[in-house]
């Protein structure tokens, strides 16, 4: 049976999901909206290790999972519940509810890491410790493995981003330091733009700038088991895009077009994805006006519809499978 923790709503997951009803492979789909019961932790004679029986209500409904019957898992998003049903003692005894209540969640969070070591444990796809993936550790270990990477500033000070313009930097943007943010209420998102110092105070918040690079085209690219699977987009032809490709432009969409990328690059990135212990993950990069391949960063769980749809290349048929 396949065990996969993803978001209750996440089209990558439903399109591999797809395959796996075809393929007639039994498994099981939960997210944090599933509020796990531990029913029993014992020793399996037969392999000599600890497994867990949990299980979660849905539509009614009790599913029942024996962590020995897993033969594979998916992380592909979410996290497992933290949530637990408390124990209602009565309004006259709110103290001991209380004490008995925060025993029980230290004692249920304990399990909740144990399940996430035994789920580690399994042949699997992803784990949560990939959501760990520091985009700085990825750009110095992108240079260790010589990939060549945007030259990067982090500061609050008007005065290093002149130094740095001065250093060859002419053209310089900014971007989120870790993952973009939005605001739900107001479906607002934060884009790479370019830095205009003439309205830039002499004091700001803590921000993070790159060299501008002329682009001949962007890559974006899926790795999984070992290999490569590549496009370019042709984000230069779109004024929207030029900056941002995440720009979309629903009017007047990018061209986008299979890639096969040099034996020496997929190697540079097969060493990046060794030493960031990833068995799969998007990465993007640049090839500038020079024809060099610029490593901009790596995402564990990124979306990969934009390399699989566009290049026809069957990935939620080979993940499926591989599960």
């Amino acid at each position: 049976m396949i065990l996969i923790l993803t978001d209750k709503e996440e089209p990558t997951s439903d399109l591999i999901i797809g395959w796996l009803l075809r393929m007639q492979k039994p498994f099981y789909r939960i997210s944090v909206a599933d509020v796990l019961e531990f029913n029993k932790v014992y020793m399996n004679p037969e392999t000599k290790t600890i497994e867990i029986i949990f299980s979660f209500v849905r539509n009614g409904e009790t599913i029942t999972i024996d962590t020995k019957d897993i033969t594979s898992y998916w992380y592909r998003r979410s996290i497992l519940s933290k949530k637990f049903k408390e124990i209602n003692y009565g309004p006259y005894h709110e103290e001991v509810s209380d004490i008995l209540n925060g025993y029980k969640k230290e004692e249920h969070l304990e399990l909740i890491k144990y399940l996430n070591y035994v789920l580690d444990k399994k042949a699997k796809l992803n784990s949560d410790i990939d959501n760990e993936v520091i985009k700085f550790q990825s750009l110095d270990l992108a240079l260790k493995v010589g990939l060549e990477i945007p030259s990067t500033l982090v500061t609050t000070k008007k005065s290093d981003l002149l130094e740095f313009v001065k250093a060859g930097n002419d053209k310089i943007i900014t971007k989120p330091i870790g993952n973009p943010f939005s605001f739900v209420n107001h479906g607002m998102y934060q884009f790479t733009s370019l830095v205009e110092l003439d309205r830039v105070p002499e004091q700001f918040e803590l921000s993070q700038v790159q060299k501008a690079i002329d682009k001949k085209f962007e890559l974006r690219i899926f790795y999984f088991n070992l290999k490569f699977y590549s496009s370019a987009v042709m984000s230069q032809a779109n004024e929207k895009t030029k900056i941002d490709v995440k720009n979309y432009d629903d009017n007047n969409p990018n061209r986008i077009v299979p890639y096969l990328l040099p034996a020496e690059i997929e190697n540079k990135l097969r060493r990046l994805m060794n030493l960031l212990n990833l068995k799969s993950g998007s990465i993007d990069m640049i090839v500038d006006k020079n024809d060099k391949f610029i490593f901009l960063e790596v995402n564990p769980i990124g979306q990969f519809e934009q390399v699989a749809n566009p290049c026809n290349y069957d990935l939620y048929y080979l993940i499926a499978d591989h599960l």
